[in-house]
């Protein structure tokens, strides 16, 4: 078996997609797996089979960019991998070093978690004027950094923007079905029936609008809760989600921030409702949301954008209801109409898990990522011994 080494200087090290889906299922298949990520710990541990290096975490995008990036090479390069899996767009800037194995090649990986000229078409942080050239700019670059690289693609949507790429392989972010399915649907301790989101906390993903539903649901007597769980997209944010409960006069609203992908199933599977409410942008509405699939599998209900996408999976499953998510209103009836109708609500939950189980798991993709790499290795391997025959 190969020795591997996945890197990231942006995912925290349990990443749910880096961390429980490929590096576990690597490790499973009797690699040898290294995770290098950023953690609070300093110290190497293995955790579930895997071992992870800790990259202290920077303290800034441009600290992350520069310090971080060459930190992760000098700690990969001393690991001597078989096969280097890269997971951000930082990344590629080292990817030609890593390469580099004598007078051979070994095989790098990227994994396209986003299609970053679009995701940077709407990028809060960059000023509105600079974000299409932002957006040219990484096109173009990609285009050089990606050359000799096996590219790994999270949505099948990215293949149309990347019909230059010779070389690339879907494997799409879908749950963990074996571990949701052990999860037992519970009530929550709050008095009020509860809505669930789990991931990035921001207006583009639904936070100001779900809010704003729940206070019109509450003029019209119907109270419930929200538990929120991901990371806050900024401070400014953060403060506004403290004090739009306190004017819309809403109350059992938690904020826990990021939990390990357990912990927060465990939140999600004592609400009555999952939500994917995120906002008409490019990278959200040709990806699939992970957590449409999640909360299927824990037996929710789903209220999600009304994106093409996403109704093609809601309305052949039957597992939720598809609003305008610009609209509070559309989000409040939505709302009503699962809370008012539980029996109606169980069967969407148990129309959903049952699709999760026989079409949308991770066990599929898990396939495409082992034969990916079975067949990079080998190809690598022929390569070092029959260098000629390989030319």
């Amino acid at each position: 078996m190969a020795k591997i080494v996945h890197i990231t200087t942006v995912h925290p090290a349990l990443d749910i997609r880096i961390f429980q889906k490929q590096c576990r299922t690597l490790a499973e298949a009797g690699h040898d797996v290294t995770l290098i990520a950023p953690r609070d710990n300093p110290h190497t541990e293995e955790v579930d089979g895997v071992k992870i290096c800790a990259l202290p975490k920077p303290h800034g995008r441009r600290e992350r960019m520069f310090h971080t990036v060459r930190l992760a090479l000098r700690v990969a390069l001393s690991l001597d991998a078989d096969l280097y899996h890269l997971h951000d767009p930082e990344l590629l800037t080292i990817a030609r070093r890593l390469r580099r194995r004598g007078r051979q090649c070994r095989p790098v990986v990227f994994d396209m978690h986003e299609n970053l000229p679009k995701d940077l078409l709407t990028k809060p942080w960059l000023p509105v004027s600079l974000r299409g050239p932002a957006s040219h700019a990484a096109g173009l670059a990609q285009r050089v950094l990606l050359r000799g690289i096996s590219v790994v693609m999270a949505e099948d949507s990215y293949a149309a923007d990347y019909p230059w790429l010779p070389d690339a392989t879907i494997v799409r972010n879908m749950p963990l079905v074996d571990e949701l399915l052990t999860i037992e649907r519970h009530q929550s301790k709050s008095t009020v029936p509860k809505l669930g989101y789990m991931g990035s906390i921001s207006p583009s993903r639904g936070s100001t609008a779900t809010l704003e539903a729940l206070g019109i649901l509450r003029k019209q007597g119907i109270h419930c809760g929200l538990e929120l769980v991901g990371p806050m997209a900024n401070h400014s944010h953060a403060n506004e989600l403290h004090e739009q409960p306190g004017q819309l006069g809403l109350d059992h609203i938690s904020i826990t921030g990021w939990l390990p992908a357990p912990e927060a199933w465990q939140r999600m599977a004592g609400c009555q409702i999952g939500l994917a409410l995120l906002q008409n942008q490019p990278n959200f509405v040709h990806s699939f949301p992970t957590k449409m699939f999640e909360y299927m599998a824990l037996g929710l209900p789903v209220v999600v954008s009304d994106f093409p996408l996403y109704r093609q999976v809601v309305e052949s499953t039957g597992c939720g209801l598809c609003v305008d998510s610009k609209d509070p209103k559309a989000i409040a009836a939505a709302f009503a109409q699962l809370l008012n109708n539980p029996e109606e609500a169980q069967a969407m939950g148990r129309r959903g898990r049952r699709a999760v189980v026989e079409r949308y798991r991770w066990s599929e993709e898990a396939k495409k990522l082992l034969d990916l790499y079975e067949c990079l290795i080998e190809v690598s391997t022929i390569s070092i011994t029959h260098p000629r025959t390989a030319a």
